[in-house]
């Protein structure tokens, strides 16, 4: 009995024996490993995270892929023979505002097991998303960092400062602010860029406009006359108009663009004083938006309301120019119906033309003369006030002043 026992147990181990040998000369591609695991770090990262660390434990030779090779890369990093090993997933970071997946693929012979890794999009890491701006108001996003970070104000931006440039990892808050409000009519744009190692991502920045009505048109000076006139308008806020005087009509009304152009009605000032009026552009809802259009009216000098060519105030006497009598006389001649007159001095004169008026600051000398003799002592020196229809009016002084039609 006891010899039959160990002929049985010698049996045994031979045929143990001639299975660890013929397993042995199984290749290694028809078997089925005896350990397959792989364990990641993580298998949820943040849009930032670049890499993320995988063990394995393998008895067997093994190799590791992506489902998806177009994003994200596998470095091997240790290969212990019957062990396993470990590798780094790499999958850069998620510039999209959406998360993605990725599945790691790892292979021993005949075995095989799958890791799939989520990696979240900018529109979770970033809270909120992008950086809105009003006037000079500090404003800020909060992310949790996985590295120390740094962060850079785009090119060009010298609008925008950043109030923390820097951080540490964990939770962090990226404020900034402009340093102006935005007076353009419309929102201005850029970027602020944050760099965690490797990875370097955008955040968009939006400075809304301030409520404004802009106009180069706000200090207006006018003849006395009556005429229109425009103010030429930018806005981003409907407005509404008031008008300080009488004597000013809105005369056209655009419907509410970007730009506008308001046409207003001035009438004639008859009076020989200067005025002043406000036009106020405001808008309801919006205080900070206005427009003040401050305009000024020359008062008529009453000299314009004589309308007969002549000379006027000599000595308390009013003087008519005709076929015979008082001329004007100097050194150039023109005619004009059965009235002639001259101009004095005619080459010093720069804002009068025998074929019309030009505004200018030159002088004109008159003289008077009778029967072909010139009064020595009657010279006048006058100075153009205005000219319209072929009419010219020359004041000398306040009593004195000459009307002539060219």
């Amino acid at each position: 009995m006891i010899r039959f026992d160990f002929c049985l147990i010698r049996l045994l181990g031979s045929v143990l024996l001639a299975a660890a040998v013929a397993s042995c000369q199984i290749p290694e591609s028809e078997r089925v490993p005896e350990v397959l695991e792989m364990t990641p770090q993580s298998t949820s990262l943040s849009a930032v995270e670049t890499e993320v660390s995988v063990s394995v434990l393998c008895d067997l030779h093994w190799t590791v892929e992506l489902q998806d090779p177009s994003w994200g890369k596998v470095e091997i990093q240790t290969v212990e023979d019957g062990t396993g090993g470990t590798f780094l997933f790499k999958p850069g970071a998620n510039t999209g505002e959406e998360a993605r997946e990725n599945t790691l693929i790892l292979k021993a012979g005949k075995g095989e097991l799958r890791k799939t890794i989520t990696q979240g999009g900018l529109g979770t890491f970033f809270q909120p998303r992008s950086f809105q701006l009003s006037g000079t108001k500090e404003a800020g996003v909060s992310f949790l960092a996985p590295s120390a970070w740094t962060a850079t104000v785009t090119d060009g931006m010298e609008w925008l400062k950043l109030r923390t440039a820097a951080g540490a990892k964990g939770q962090n808050v990226l404020l900034l602010a402009a340093t102006d409000p935005n007076e353009n009519v419309g929102s201005r744009q850029g970027t602020v860029s944050i760099t965690f190692g490797t990875a370097r991502v955008e955040i968009p920045v939006t400075q809304v406009q301030k409520d404004v009505i802009l106009s180069g048109d706000t200090d207006l000076s006018f003849s006395f006359e009556g005429q229109d006139f425009t103010v030429h308008t930018q806005y981003n806020v409907d407005y509404r108009i008031s008008i300080s005087a009488d004597w000013i009509t809105r005369s056209t009304t655009k419907a509410p663009l970007l730009e506008a152009q308001e046409q207003f009605i001035l009438e004639e000032n008859i009076s020989p004083e200067s005025r002043t009026a406000e036009i106020h552009f405001t808008s309801e809802g919006h205080p900070d938006a206005s427009l003040v259009v401050k305009l000024k009216q020359d008062g008529k000098d009453p000299i314009l309301n004589q309308l007969q060519p002549g000379m006027y105030g000599i000595e308390g006497t009013d003087y008519v120019f005709g076929a015979d009598g008082w001329n004007q006389s100097s050194r150039r001649k023109a005619s004009n119906g059965n009235r002639t007159y001259r101009l004095l001095n005619a080459e010093t004169f720069s804002v009068v033309s025998l074929s019309g008026i030009q505004n200018g600051d030159g002088d004109v000398f008159f003289s008077l003369t009778e029967n072909g003799f010139t009064y020595p002592e009657q010279v006048f020196r006058a100075q153009l006030v205005f000219s319209k229809n072929g009419l010219a009016w020359y004041k000398a002084s306040e009593e004195t002043y000459f009307v002539i039609q060219l």
